[in-house]
């Protein structure tokens, strides 16, 4: 029986339904159905005396108590710096993107666009901003990207969301899409050159679909200057990061001056009514706090993102080691109370022996968090041509919440995976959404100068 276990394994049959090959040998030495059944169930079961192909799991752990086929790898769990995706451990950076750009027959950009300015996900959504849609004089617009057949958003017809729409009024120099965030049924938009009660104060729209027909037809609530449960300044670029979670929003003003020129500033609002941030009273993250020490120009608030209890904050003008080699802060709401103002945020920068930056790498352009991941871009990354761009990803493998004592792993045109040329600008931005990754390239010149494109990176 052990012989004819091993015969089952090393053609592969262990297992599997169709045994009809074995039916006419094994009549012949008088074994009947019955047996014929019991063997195959103790090769398949992968027992300790029949054996059978187990489960492999590269850089993990295998599923338990099952056997394999066809060996294909199987894992319940991952080693430090590997991802779980679609139950193999693996890293982003061992995918072949998909890329959507001008080159597609579904999508139309102008020059000077800049599409993937901010890339957002959540579920089969993916929104992207077009900051610069030179038509309007940089009004700017929003496209919205649904995978309806679950095989990816490059054959997908956008929505688009400008001020060709009648529930929204822009301004030229607006900069609408600069900023993109979803969460269920809410999509944020971020438009920092807003210059409601002076220049450049910023904005951010607030579009809920209600229906469940997507956001072309919704009236957004705006938050910007114009209330009076904040105040900004001018040129303080309100909104030119956003992120949402739970009722939870958070707006980064790059350009704020508290406590020196344009060191930055980060934005909280709690909805805790459940009707909407415009009512809200923000607490402020800045320079002015005793937690938090900033330089001239750091731009914390470049970018921001949220999940559960951590916000994340870039700040790529940050100085440690050189010049512009940006930095990005964790703040850990230790006592769920949604008041990351009072916490000591841990700082990963070019100080950290775990990973190497370079002058003007502008780190922390871009930030995204889903589970153990952080998702950083550095878009004035050089690798394999000036500007080119990349993203580093840092897994939590011990889930203390401390990325800053992990090693990443680089995207970057270091990759044969990866194509990218001089000013690109890869990792401009940067989503994560489960086993998706999206990344912006917003001076792609695929189509005309600076066009734009989003690099997709899923299993």
């Amino acid at each position: 029986m052990q012989r004819m276990c091993n015969c089952f394994r090393a053609s592969k049959m262990c297992g599997v339904v169709d045994h009809s090959i074995y039916i006419r040998s094994l009549k012949g030495i008088g074994i009947g159905l019955v047996g014929l059944v019991l063997i195959v169930i103790g090769c398949a079961g992968g027992g300790g005396d029949g054996g059978g192909t187990r489960y492999v799991c590269t850089n993990g752990t295998a599923v338990s108590g099952e056997a394999s086929a066809d060996g294909i790898e199987r894992c319940s769990a991952c080693n430090a710096g590997y991802l779980l995706l679609n139950a193999r451990c693996r890293t982003f950076a061992a995918l072949t993107p998909t890329k959507i750009s001008d080159t597609l027959a579904t999508l139309s950009l102008a020059n000077h666009d800049e599409f993937g300015r901010s890339v957002a996900l959540a579920g089969n959504v993916l929104a992207v901003g077009d900051y610069g849609e030179s038509s309007a004089s940089g009004r700017g617009a929003v496209y919205i990207f649904t995978d309806t057949d679950n095989d990816g958003w490059v054959d997908a017809t956008p929505d688009k969301i400008s001020n060709a729409l009648s529930t929204l009024s822009l301004d030229s120099g607006d900069a609408f899409g600069r900023s993109v965030a979803l969460a269920g049924n809410v999509l944020a938009v971020g438009a920092n050159g807003d210059d409601d009660d002076g220049s450049n104060r910023g904005a951010v729209y607030i579009f809920t679909d209600t229906d469940n027909d997507g956001w072309t037809d919704a009236t957004p609530d705006k938050i910007s200057d114009t209330l009076t449960t904040f105040s900004l300044d001018n040129d303080d670029f309100f909104g030119r990061s956003v992120a949402l979670a739970g009722n939870v929003l958070a707006v980064g003003a790059n350009g704020d001056d508290d406590g020196g020129a344009n060191r930055g500033a980060v934005y909280i609002f709690t909805d805790i009514d459940n009707d909407g941030w415009a009512d809200a009273t923000p607490d402020k993250i800045s320079s002015a706090l005793s937690t938090l020490s900033l330089g001239d120009r750091d731009s914390f608030g470049i970018s921001v993102a949220l999940a559960g209890n951590v916000l994340a904050v870039g700040a790529n003008g940050d100085d440690d080691d050189g010049s512009n080699r940006g930095a990005v802060y964790i703040f850990v709401d230790s006592d769920n109370d949604k008041n990351w103002s009072e916490e000591t945020p841990t700082k990963i920068s070019d100080t950290l022996t775990t990973f190497s930056l370079n002058n003007i790498d502008v780190f922390g352009a871009s930030v995204a968090l889903a589970g153990n991941v952080l998702a950083v871009g550095a878009n004035g990354d050089d690798d394999g041509g000036t500007n080119s761009g990349a993203v580093y990803l840092f897994v939590d493998s011990d889930n203390d919440k401390n990325w800053s004592e992990e090693t990443p792993t680089k995207i970057s045109n270091a990759l044969s995976t990866l194509s990218l040329d001089s000013g690109d600008t890869f990792g401009r931005s940067v989503a994560l959404a489960g086993n998706v990754l999206a990344v912006g390239a917003d001076e792609d010149d695929d189509g005309g100068t600076n066009r734009g494109a989003v690099y997709i990176f899923r299993p």
